[in-house]
């Protein structure tokens, strides 16, 4: 079983909460056929091979790959680690954007959202013994772009909300009057037909100032996903774009 994909489903299933909003329409999701591009190392592209000045340890490491690598790992980690403590705000934080976090839990969101994913453990994360980092590539412009839009849907409604004031009990319960349910219409809309996102007319809460293709290797498996990186942010590992683009 695929975990990152499996925990996918339980964070898409999530958003059940709030339909009181609007339906869910069932659609195909867009797939991209965009491929990753060719591996862009960071570092010096001279060979230093026989330069007397180089150390042998940097020649092990010439670009920095390990270094490089050890930021993917942590963010896996970080996913990891938090799922099988099964820390579900923790393991959405490894995930999602601080922006998207800060409002869900400033609307009091989370205890919905926690409710509504149940038991994670058996998603198995808590039998991931070994990881390592297989490959690294650049993500492709299409593909970050398509993340940025995505995860704006998922995030617009908390921040609107957020922005006004408004919370999910204020919600559940139409403690809300005619302004603020105007307020939330739209992204709530959005949010409820996230699967057709790439034909909505979406306002970007979410940039991606960097992004990488990263395949994961664990337990003698491997899995690929992004790695990306909102600007002041940890680098985060997509769950939602791996199944919903189709990258």
């Amino acid at each position: 079983m695929k975990k990152i994909l499996a925990f996918l489903m339980a964070v898409t299933t999530c958003f059940c909460v709030f339909t009181a909003c609007g339906d869910t329409e069932d659609s195909d999701s867009e797939k991209s056929g965009s491929k990753a591009s060719d591996e862009k190392e960071p570092g010096n592209k001279v060979s230093d091979k026989d330069d007397p000045d180089v150390k042998d340890s940097d020649k092990d490491d010439p670009d920095g790959k390990d270094a490089e690598s050890d930021i993917y790992l942590e963010a896996f980690q970080r996913l990891i680690d938090a799922a099988a403590a099964e820390d579900i705000p923790a393991t959405m934080r490894a995930t999602f954007p601080d922006i998207t976090m800060d409002a869900i839990e400033n609307t009091d969101s989370m205890d919905a959202i926690t409710e509504s994913m149940g038991d994670i453990s058996k998603y198995g994360f808590g039998t991931i013994t070994s990881t390592e980092i297989v490959s690294v590539e650049d993500c492709d412009a299409e593909t970050i772009e398509k993340l940025e839009k995505l995860y704006s849907v998922y995030s617009n409604l908390f921040i609107v909300m957020d922005e006004n004031n408004i919370s999910y009990k204020d919600i559940m319960a139409g403690n809300i009057d005619a302004d603020q349910a105007d307020l939330i219409m739209e992204p709530a809309d959005q949010l409820a037909n996230i699967i057709s996102f790439d034909s909505l007319d979406v306002e970007l809460s979410v940039k991606i100032e960097d992004a990488k293709y990263v395949t994961l290797g664990y337990n003698g498996m491997k899995e690929k996903a992004v790695a990306y990186k909102v600007a002041g942010e940890d680098w985060k590992i997509d769950t939602i774009g791996i199944e919903i683009i189709g990258y």
